[in-house]
């Protein structure tokens, strides 16, 4: 979550100690409307290279992330670590592509309510990608446009540690 709203999945939740099951009935189906006009629409992957050091790392250790825009304004996030688990984000997001990088926010459903809101910009089939948790409150403070990539704040939030970039699936 992200995930991409992928830090999300470290947001306070009501967890009752259950193993996570992910919810089979989403549909993965692409519907993307690519007329929509909206670069974020689409299939996108983060691996090697490309993942944060953030997801890279402990405690995350993903092998990577795929992430899934609908030009219905939904959206399905698939991290993956290393030992092979998948964690799947659902949700809704609204953009601004007025500023630039442009603006996200992200309500995820599935598998805890919770908000995020962060910067994007896709330049040909790359995207470049930072999200953070908001609510349930929490201690960090998204990257706005004016201060670009990077610019996310909060605890153990070194500049740059949580800007992903995706490649175009």
């Amino acid at each position: 979550m992200i995930v991409f709203g992928i830090l999300l999945a470290c947001a306070p939740d009501d967890w009752n100690g259950d193993d996570y099951v992910p919810d089979t009935s989403v549909d993965t189906t692409d519907t993307s409307d690519t007329s929509s006009g909206d670069g974020l629409v689409g299939n996108w992957r983060s691996e090697g290279a490309d993942l944060s050091p953030l997801f890279a790392g402990d405690p995350f250790n993903y092998a990577h992330v795929d992430a899934l825009f609908h030009g219905d304004g939904t959206y399905r996030v698939d991290a993956v670590v290393t030992a092979g688990d998948t964690y799947t984000l659902t949700g809704t997001y609204t953009t601004d592509e007025g500023t630039d990088p442009a603006w996200i926010e992200l309500h995820q459903l599935q598998p805890q309510e919770a908000l995020a809101e962060g910067i994007y910009r896709v330049a040909g089939d790359v995207l470049t990608y930072e999200i953070v948790p908001t609510s349930p409150v929490n201690e960090f403070v998204p990257p706005t446009s004016a201060l670009g990539f990077g610019s996310t704040s909060g605890p153990n939030m070194d500049e740059g540690i949580n800007v992903q970039t995706y490649r175009r699936r």
